[in-house]
C-alpha cells in the first residue's frame, strides 16, 4: 500500500486503518463479504513481498523475518514459514495464491480477529455517520 516511502502522511495511515473500521450490527453480510475480502486482499499484499500477486516461500522468510528475528532464530523462522507452505500452498506450486490464501484464513473467525463491533446506541449507530 505505501510501496517504498521511507514516510507517510497521517491521511495515508488513516486511509490505511479505515480498512479495519468498525461496523455495526446493521452492517449487510454483501458489505461485510466486501470488506472481509478487502482486509484478506491487504494482508495478503503485505506478505506478497515482490508484489507478483502470489506469496513464494521467499516472501514468507522476508515477512517472519522482520515481525520475528528478535524473537527466534533462523531455524525456528524456516521452520514457522516451512508450516506456512504446507498450509496455504494446497497445489504443491511453492507459491501461495490470493485463493489459497482466503482459504487457509477462513478457518478463523476472521471478524473477531479483525473487526471491533459497535452496538447500537440509543438507536444510532456507526453506520449513521457515513
Amino acid at each position: 500500500m505505501f510501496g517504498d516511502k521511507v514516510t507517510i502522511t497521517f491521511v495515508d495511515f488513516a486511509l490505511f486503518l479505515s480498512t479495519f473500521q468498525a461496523h455495526s450490527l446493521k452492517t449487510s453480510n454483501e458489505l461485510k463479504n466486501v470488506m472481509m475480502d478487502k482486509k484478506l486482499r491487504l494482508i495478503f499484499n503485505m506478505y506478497d513481498n515482490n508484489k507478483d500477486g502470489r506469496i513464494t516461500k521467499y516472501d514468507l522468510v522476508v515477512v517472519v523475518h522482520k515481525l520475528f528475528s528478535n524473537l527466534l532464530d533462523h531455524v525456528q523462522i524456516m521452520r514457522i514459514v516451512d508450516t506456512m507452505m504446507k498450509e496455504m500452498d494446497h497445489t504443491d506450486s511453492n507459491q501461495i495464491m490470493f485463493q489459497d490464501f482466503c482459504k487457509a484464513f477462513a478457518v478463523f473467525d476472521m471478524t473477531e480477529m479483525m473487526v471491533t463491533w459497535i452496538p447500537e446506541y440509543h438507536g444510532r449507530t456507526t453506520d449513521d455517520l457515513q
